[in-house]
């Protein structure tokens, strides 16, 4: 399953000038206003290496492109008691839409909202992987539904050998009044996991922030946004679009490079913090985690 990045990308030239990576596996584009792309966070000097667009309008359209280039779950299972399994990529739970990936949480349509073994979500698990320096950036909007539990992150899932180093790029959970989706969790784990350096969007110890304001203007199931995360060496830097949220000390301690992870997770049996699922969860796209872009760039 291991791939590197630069096993994964190739090289070829544009009449806009010089040598830009695309992606290899998917139908990349040649045109020179795909590949002047830059990172949402405003951050100068990168260019795109890794480049997926979701739906029939991008590169990964359907769901062979999803089984060729993605893993559908992850081997550790429910590490945290989650409602829902990943099944093997289907268009019930993976659907793709004009532009986007549609990671879509489904109920049995029985009376059990609070047992696993009754509902069935989409995830995807990138076969390439990636090291800093870099900007990882995931355009998603968030599912609006109760205890439905959205997460942008990067981990090995593939060498055996990780260490619980991890860099969470989102996690959104919705358990009003406790938790809304105004609300934006942004953490590192693992041994080189440091001291904050900056917090201009004042997580404090709350751990999260709210890069749009409070309900309901700043409702992250309501846009579509770019969650990101400039990973330097010694450092990680979070973004929400071009707003900046903490920076923090960190080094990846791995030992090997981590996966690019979306998860649409569904509560758990803890529900402590995830809060409860309800018929209203899954009505209407409530469940619905939709992924426009992956991308990951590389200083220039």
């Amino acid at each position: 399953m291991r791939k590197t990045l630069g096993a994964v990308v190739r090289w070829i030239m544009v009449l806009a000038g010089g040598l830009v990576p695309a992606l290899a596996g998917a139908k990349a584009s040649s045109k020179p206003a795909s590949l002047a792309v830059r990172p949402a966070c405003g951050v100068t000097g990168y260019v795109v290496a890794l480049e997926y667009v979701f739906g029939t309008r991008g590169n990964v359209r359907n769901i062979d492109d999803l089984n060729r280039l993605f893993m559908h779950d992850a081997p550790w299972g429910r590490i945290n008691l989650e409602l829902q399994s990943y099944p093997p990529f289907n268009p019930r739970n993976h659907v793709f839409e004009k532009d986007c990936l549609a990671l879509t949480g489904v109920h049995d349509g029985s009376t059990n909202y609070t047992e696993f073994g009754h509902i069935t979500s989409g995830a995807i698990l990138s076969k390439a992987t990636c090291m800093a320096p870099c900007i990882v950036e995931f355009v998603a909007k968030l599912p609006a539904g109760r205890g439905v539990w959205p997460a942008l992150w990067l981990y090995d899932n593939h060498s055996g050998r990780h260490d619980s180093s991890e860099i969470d790029v989102m996690e959104s959970q919705n358990n009003p009044p406790k938790i809304d989706r105004s609300m934006i969790f942004q953490f590192d784990h693992g041994p080189g996991a440091g001291e904050v350096l900056s917090d201009p969007g004042g997580f404090g110890k709350d751990g999260f922030w709210r890069p749009y304001g409070a309900m309901p203007g700043g409702d992250m199931s309501t846009r579509f946004a770019a969650y990101s995360v400039h990973w330097l060496p010694d450092r990680t830097v979070r973004y929400v679009d071009d707003r900046e949220g903490i920076t923090r000390a960190f080094r990846w301690t791995g030992p090997e490079a981590p996966n690019l992870i979306v998860y649409n997770s569904i509560s758990s049996e803890k529900n402590d913090w995830t809060g409860p699922v309800l018929p209203e969860s899954f009505a209407r796209d409530n469940s619905v985690f939709r992924i426009k872009s992956i991308r990951v760039f590389v200083p220039r």
